[in-house]
């Protein structure tokens, strides 16, 4: 493994864990709910690594984020999926840290099956 895929890892590491722990929500937790923790799952997807440049100490990265958890005040009595602003509902409030000029390329939307669990999909 050369230094830039473990500065690419490593950065990787860091955005993952800065927006798994301790940001708040952006939002209320629904009624009904607590405001203990919650359990959220982030996956982070290389799509392409387009650029890397030593000189800068920067790269450039097509990466995809996915975030899932469970809000029980979602839960519904119905059979299909039902689609929400992000910021209508609890969420983790992600955060690309040390970027540069990242641009999200989905909707701002989450996706809640009838359980109440959650999937937020972002493409940056």
């Amino acid at each position: 493994m050369d230094g830039y895929t473990l500065r690419l890892r490593l950065s990787l590491t860091f955005l993952l864990i800065a927006g798994a722990l301790g940001l708040p929500g952006r939002a209320a937790a629904q009624e009904g709910e607590t405001d203990g923790p919650r359990r959220v799952e982030v996956l982070a997807y290389l799509v392409d690594l387009i650029d890397v440049s030593g000189a800068d100490q920067s790269f450039f990265a097509d990466f995809v984020l996915e975030a899932t958890w469970h809000d029980a005040g979602l839960a519904a009595d119905t059979d299909a999926r039902r689609v929400f602003d992000l910021e209508d509902v609890w969420n983790p409030g992600l955060l690309v840290v040390n970027q540069r000029s990242a641009s999200r390329s989905l909707p701002a939307v989450v996706q809640v099956d009838p359980d109440g669990n959650v999937r937020y999909l972002q493409r940056f």
